[in-house]
């Protein structure tokens, strides 16, 4: 089903990302350009994203996973990564086509993460790309997002369990879910949001889920600002354990 004879040359690929004002290297070029091989050799036969052309799909989806990779790089995010002591469990719901979770992870490549996806056909696809591409410590639950959390995190263990959500719920109601979820299972746990509105501007909403905003970085992406945003327990103090009580 993946073979195509439409080749991208890794360094098509860098140099539309140098554009941007982003930067990848030659090994992590011709990862995203397998993988966008198989997604759109796919997405003729399963509407897995809107976009037809690997460009479309590089310049206004995968493009957020550097933007991303980036975010959870930095000090004040990194930073809470390391005082949860362990290595980060990343699950991420509703993951779909595996954006921005696999380019993700051809950047990225900390813990472990789960590309959580109740739909079948996407799991396999998820399942068929990870073989190919071979990432580290990166595997797909193919199952109910809600029967997740309780399958996938080991209780009482170090490390910060982090929840991110591309278009899975509105943040609202994905902070509401991740409080539900997670909040008896006994780990340090936070939540990233990928949004084009801003939640810092809605400060209730966030205090009314139970969580409090630790970091946001802005960019923009053909036009337009999108936002990361990272939430911890509301009730929590800011030194790690972040449980929610």
């Amino acid at each position: 089903m993946t073979k195509t004879s439409d080749a991208i040359a890794p360094a098509a690929i860098q140099t539309r990302l140098a554009a941007q004002s982003l930067a990848v290297t030659a090994d992590q070029a011709a990862s995203l350009a397998a993988y966008l091989e198989v997604l759109t050799a796919w997405n003729r036969r399963v509407n897995l994203v809107g976009h037809i052309r690997w460009t479309e799909i590089l310049d206004d989806l995968a493009v957020d996973s550097l933007h991303l990779a980036a975010f959870l790089e930095s000090p004040r995010v990194a930073g809470l990564l390391d005082a949860a002591g362990g290595e980060p469990l990343c699950l991420d719901f509703g993951a779909g086509a595996g954006l921005p979770g696999i380019p993700l992870r051809i950047l990225w490549t900390r813990g472990d993460y789960v590309l959580i996806e109740v739909r079948a056909k996407r799991a396999v696809f998820l399942a068929e790309a990870l073989a190919r591409l071979s990432l580290p410590r990166t595997t797909v639950f193919s199952g109910r997002a809600e029967e997740a959390p309780g399958r996938l995190v080991i209780p009482d263990r170090p490390g910060l369990v982090l929840c991110l959500s591309r278009a899975f719920l509105p943040w609202p109601k994905f902070l509401a879910f991740a409080a539900t979820r997670l909040g008896n299972l006994g780990r340090p746990v936070a939540v990233l949001t990928m949004t084009g509105d801003r939640p810092a501007d809605d400060p209730a909403a966030i205090a009314g889920a139970g969580w409090a905003q630790h970091a946001e970085s802005a960019y923009e992406v053909l036009g337009k600002t999108r936002y990361l945003s990272l939430f911890v327990p509301k009730n929590a103090s800011r030194a790690l354990p972040l449980k929610m009580s």
